[in-house]
């Protein structure tokens, strides 16, 4: 079956991976981490490089309600805002699987600068493509139902080459509900509508089938 490879995949609301390959050159600057899944990273005046493993930043508000804003996966900086605007945050790193981590101080960032100057144009890359996933992000939470979210989020999640279309969403349900802006008992509803409706089919908690691409596809275009 052909995926139809002319739609464009929407990155709203994609999981971030391999957008900093050439870091791993200078990773012998940094200290290397290996934190288990739970661990909360310390926000401080550290850039992390993330070589195994998956992070998820959370923001919260003044009344503890939390928003997971990205999945950050293998081959990735993260934590740019607060290592270059040192100012208090209210969004935390989590570690959602066990992880191997390095951390760059400032002196070993600067040396970077210095000895690898070309990572400062991968780095300012990476940092223009995580502002145009938020502000799809933001544009889709803000204009997109709840239907068309969860397709797009299920369409990053395809198995490459399965036939038929077998999505494995990686994340715990309540996860992929903070993330597309709605609540566990929602997803769940709504999951279970739309294989009613023959649209998908639940096999596990964390795998779906997608039995009508074409109408599949036609949501995430909507």
């Amino acid at each position: 079956m052909q995926h139809l490879a002319s739609w464009q995949k929407s990155d709203a609301f994609k999981d971030m991976r391999d957008l900093n390959l050439p870091w791993r050159q200078a990773l012998h600057m940094a200290n290397k981490k290996n934190w288990p899944r739970g661990h909360y990273v310390p926000i401080c005046r550290h850039l992390y490089f993330l070589e195994r493993g998956t992070v998820r930043l959370t923001q919260q508000n003044m009344d503890g309600q939390e928003k997971i804003l990205w999945f950050i996966g293998e081959n990735c900086i993260f934590g740019e805002t607060p290592f270059f605007h040192n100012a208090n945050v209210c969004a935390h790193f989590t570690c959602v699987t066990n992880c191997t981590i390095h951390a760059f101080s400032t002196s070993a960032f600067e040396t970077v600068m210095r000895e690898y100057p070309e990572l400062m144009l991968d780095l300012t890359r990476s940092m223009a493509l995580k502002m145009r996933f938020l502000v799809r992000q933001v544009a889709s939470l803000t204009l997109d139902n709840a239907l068309v979210r969860v397709c797009r989020f299920l369409e990053q999640h395809i198995v490459p080459d399965s036939d038929p279309l077998l999505v494995d969403m990686c994340f715990s349900r309540q996860d992929i509900a903070s993330f597309l802006g709605i609540n566990r008992s929602s997803l769940y509803k709504l999951l279970r509508e739309q294989e009613e409706k023959g649209l998908l089919k639940l096999v596990s908690p964390r795998k779906v089938i997608i039995m009508r691409p074409d109408i599949f596809y036609e949501i995430i275009a909507c």
